[in-house]
Parts: structure tokens; C-alpha cells; sequence
């Protein structure tokens, strides 16, 4: 009955405890081999048959772990979604602009109503807010210092592979001067207080790259006129660009 005893004691301790204990109890009461070998019996058969029912509350470090379920913070992971590292753009190749003009102009290639959305590499991507029809027209543009520098609109029929800086022909922006060497990309919006307009492509992004061909963007433009403005002429621009 002692052994019994001792051996149930020694298994609510844990099997590391329990294994420990055996020796030193069997030394201070003088129990035999025999009888050390049944207490260590007893309490390995009391201990497998509650190991289904336990849990750690916690622990302080673990060195390794073969398998994890799930895990809040992951520092680095070798593949997303099947996907290496090397097939994501790095977050300082992707960037958004978001402008209000409320003053318009004549377009151009500065001044009044005209603003610079973002630059990068040779390119810089402008905005032009042009007076128009008792309202305001706006479209977004793209230039380069570089010549040869390749630029596609997609848009409503302008299906064109530009080459910038160049001398274009047309009326590009409702009210607006046409500038040599400045492309549009998306659609116009043209609107009044009345009748506010809101416009990006349909037919997706522009792309762009540069004469040295190290430069390529992928850029979806969205502008509007009078929105979010019912008394005073305002050109809203905003998009995102991707470059490599």
C-alpha cells in the first residue's frame, strides 16, 4: 500500500519529477530494487493515462519546434502562395499620389493648374486641371528627359505607342494648350458644379519605359472634375505606380 501511494504521489509530479523522486525516496526508506522497480511502474501507468488531458499554460523558449500549426509572427518565409520571394515587387517600388487642384488653367507644360503627381527615373507624371465649358477638365501625363522613351494609352480608341519628348498633334485636354512631349495616359474627366465627372481606363493601365531601357512603369491613373467640390472648379488626381 506504501508503494502504491508513493507511486500515485510521484505521478501527479510529472514523469521528469517522478523519475527523479524514485531514487531518492527508495534511498531515505531503504525499499528494495524490487519495490523501487513497482513504484516506477505505477507512476509511468498513471502518467500515460492522463497525458491526453494536459496542457502547458505556458512556456518561456522553444529552441526548436518540428512542426507549427500556426504562428503569429513569422519573420521570414521562403514562398507565398507557391510564389518565391523574388516573384513580389519590394514595397519601394510601388507608390500611390493623391492631389486636389482647385485653380485651373490653360494646361501647358506648367503654371496654373498644372501639378506634379510623382517622378521617377526620367519620367514624371503631371496633372493638368484646365477650365472648360463653364467647368473643369482634367487628365493626367506623362513626360521624360529621355528620348526614345516608349509610353502606351489604351484608351477609348487612342490604342498609340508614343515616343517622348516628340512633337504630338491633336487637341489632347478639353480647354488645355497641347504640350510636345507630353502624353496623356487614362481618360479625361470634364465637369461642373452641376454635373460633376469621375473617369479611370477601362481598358487597364498605361506603361511606360525608358529610352535607356532601364526604367519601366505601369501606371493607373484616375481623375475628377468638380467632385467632392460644388462651388469652386477643383481637378482631383490619385493612382498608383508600379516601376522596375
Amino acid at each position: 500500500m506504501v508503494v502504491a501511494m508513493l507511486a500515485l504521489v510521484l505521478a501527479g509530479a510529472g514523469t521528469a519529477s517522478a523519475n527523479g523522486a524514485v531514487g531518492l525516496i527508495a534511498k531515505e526508506l531503504g525499499l528494495t530494487g524490487k519495490q523501487k522497480k513497482q513504484i516506477a511502474s505505477i507512476a509511468d501507468k498513471q502518467i500515460a493515462a492522463k497525458a491526453p488531458t494536459l496542457s502547458v499554460a505556458s512556456a518561456t523558449d522553444a529552441t526548436d519546434a518540428t512542426n507549427a500549426t500556426n504562428a503569429t509572427n513569422a519573420a521570414n518565409a521562403t514562398a507565398l502562395g507557391g510564389f518565391a520571394a523574388s516573384a513580389f515587387a519590394s514595397s519601394s517600388h510601388f507608390m500611390t499620389y493623391d492631389q486636389t487642384v482647385t485653380a485651373t488653367g490653360t494646361g501647358g507644360a506648367s503654371g496654373t493648374g498644372v501639378v506634379t503627381l510623382a517622378s521617377v527615373g526620367p519620367f514624371t507624371i503631371v496633372g493638368k486641371c484646365t477650365s472648360y465649358s463653364g467647368g473643369s477638365a482634367a487628365r493626367t501625363y506623362i513626360r521624360s528627359t529621355q528620348s526614345n522613351t516608349a509610353v502606351t494609352e489604351t484608351e477609348g480608341g487612342e490604342d498609340t505607342t508614343d515616343l517622348t519628348p516628340t512633337t504630338n498633334t491633336g487637341q489632347w485636354q478639353q480647354g488645355g494648350t497641347d504640350v510636345p512631349g507630353d502624353d496623356p495616359i487614362g481618360p479625361q474627366a470634364v465637369g461642373t458644379s452641376a454635373s460633376p465627372s469621375f473617369a479611370q481606363s477601362t481598358d487597364g493601365p498605361s506603361s511606360a519605359i525608358s529610352g535607356d531601357r532601364q526604367t519601366r512603369l505601369v501606371i493607373q491613373p484616375v481623375v475628377g472634375s468638380y467632385v467632392g467640390a460644388a462651388t469652386a472648379p477643383a481637378c482631383t488626381f490619385y493612382g498608383y505606380i508600379i516601376s522596375s
